[in-house]
C-alpha cells in the first residue's frame, strides 16, 4: 500500500513535460517563423549574425537556439555559433499540424469543449474551422500545407492496397489541390478522376494536373459536402477527411456521397482508428482527437464507431485493409 503513494521516476519526468509542453512547442513555432531551416542551410551562424538577418534581439534569440539545441534541432558548434540538423525541417510540419498561434487561442478555451463536446474555436473566433479559413489566409495557408503534406505522405496506401482497375471514374472528396488524385490518374492511366474541396483550395490543383500530364483526365470542382458533391462516380474517397467533422455533420456527408454515387459504386475511407491503450500510437493520436475536438468538432473513432457511421449512412463494409503500425483503416463500402 505504501508503494502506491511513492510519485514514480516517470511521472515525475511526465510532469516536466507537462509544465514544459506549450512552451517547448512554441519555441518550434518561433523557428519556423524565423526560417531557420532556410536560414542556415548548408551553413553555420552567430547568433549576432541571425539576430540581424532577422530583425530580433541576440539576447532571446540565443536562449531560443540553446533550447533547440537541447532538442536536437539545430546544432551548437560553440563560440555562440549554430547549425542545422537534419531534424530542423521537422518543426515545419508540426507547426502546420497545429495550427500555429490560432489553435493556441483555441486550447485556451479548451474547458468549453469539456463542458458542450463543442469545439472551442467556434467560440473565440465567432464561427467555425472550415470558415475562419475563408478569412483568414494564414490559418488557410497551414492547414492546405499539412494536407498536401499527409497526401504525399499517404499517397502509397492507395496505390498499393485499392484495386482501380476495374473504376471508370473516381471522386476524390475533400482532396485538397489533388495530390492523392494526381497521383492515382499516373499510375492508372485509363482512370479519370474530379478533386472536390473548397473552391479557393481546388483552384490551385489546375497546376498541379498540368504539372503531371494528366489534365486531360481531371478536373477540380469546388463546393461543400453538404449541398453539391459531383455525381456520377463509381468510386469515392476519403482520405483522412471525415475525421476532421462530427458525428452528425460526418453523417450527412456520406448520405450526401450515397446520393450521388453510381448505385454500384464504391465508398473508399482511409482514416485512423483509435486503438487500445496498449498500442504505440494510443498516445499520438489521443492527442490528435483532442485537438480535433478543440478545433473542429471531430475525432478519431474506434473500429466499431466507424462501422456505425457507415451503417447509419446507408453503407454496408465490404472490405477493410488495416494498417496496424499507423492504426490506420482502409474501409470499402457499398451502399446498402
Amino acid at each position: 500500500m505504501e508503494a502506491q503513494n511513492e510519485i514514480t521516476e516517470e511521472a515525475g519526468l511526465n510532469l516536466q513535460k507537462f509544465k514544459e509542453g506549450f512552451m517547448l512547442s512554441q519555441c518550434g513555432f518561433l523557428a519556423m517563423r524565423l526560417n531557420l531551416p532556410e536560414l542556415l542551410a548548408g551553413q553555420e551562424k552567430t547568433v549576432a549574425q541571425m539576430a540581424q538577418e532577422t530583425d530580433t534581439q541576440a539576447r532571446p534569440l540565443a536562449c531560443l537556439l540553446g533550447i533547440l539545441s537541447s532538442y536536437g534541432f539545430v546544432q551548437s558548434l560553440g563560440g555562440e555559433r549554430y547549425g542545422a540538423t537534419p531534424a530542423l525541417p521537422l518543426l515545419g510540419e508540426m507547426c502546420h499540424s497545429l495550427g500555429d498561434r490560432f489553435s493556441y487561442q483555441s486550447w485556451g478555451e479548451s474547458f468549453h469543449t469539456l463542458k458542450t463536446d463543442k469545439p472551442s474555436w467556434d467560440k473565440v473566433f465567432g464561427k467555425p474551422y472550415y470558415a475562419s479559413l475563408h478569412e483568414n489566409r494564414e490559418a488557410a495557408d497551414n492547414f492546405d500545407s499539412l494536407c498536401k503534406l499527409t497526401a504525399e505522405q499517404g499517397l502509397d496506401l492507395f496505390l498499393s492496397r485499392v484495386d482501380y482497375s476495374t473504376v471508370n471514374y473516381l471522386v476524390d472528396l475533400g482532396g485538397n489541390t489533388g495530390t492523392i488524385l494526381t497521383g492515382i490518374l499516373k499510375t492508372y492511366p485509363h482512370l479519370k478522376g474530379t478533386v472536390f474541396d473548397i473552391p479557393a483550395v481546388v483552384a490551385k490543383a489546375e497546376t498541379e494536373f498540368r504539372e503531371a500530364g494528366v489534365e486531360q483526365r481531371a478536373t477540380a470542382v469546388g463546393g461543400s459536402f453538404f449541398d453539391n458533391i459531383p455525381k456520377g462516380g463509381d468510386m469515392y474517397s476519403f482520405f483522412r477527411v471525415l475525421l476532421n467533422w462530427s458525428d452528425k455533420d460526418a453523417l450527412q456527408i456520406l448520405k450526401n456521397t450515397a446520393a450521388a454515387m453510381a448505385v454500384d459504386g464504391t465508398l473508399v475511407v482511409v482514416d485512423y482508428v483509435m486503438p487500445d491503450p496498449d498500442h504505440a500510437q494510443f498516445r499520438t493520436l489521443s492527442f490528435g482527437s483532442m485537438n480535433l475536438m478543440v478545433n473542429m468538432g471531430g475525432y478519431v473513432r474506434s473500429d466499431e464507431q466507424w462501422r456505425e457511421l457507415l451503417h447509419e449512412a446507408s453503407f454496408k463494409v465490404s472490405k477493410v485493409t488495416a494498417i496496424p503500425d499507423y492504426s490506420i483503416n482502409i474501409i470499402e463500402a457499398r451502399r446498402r
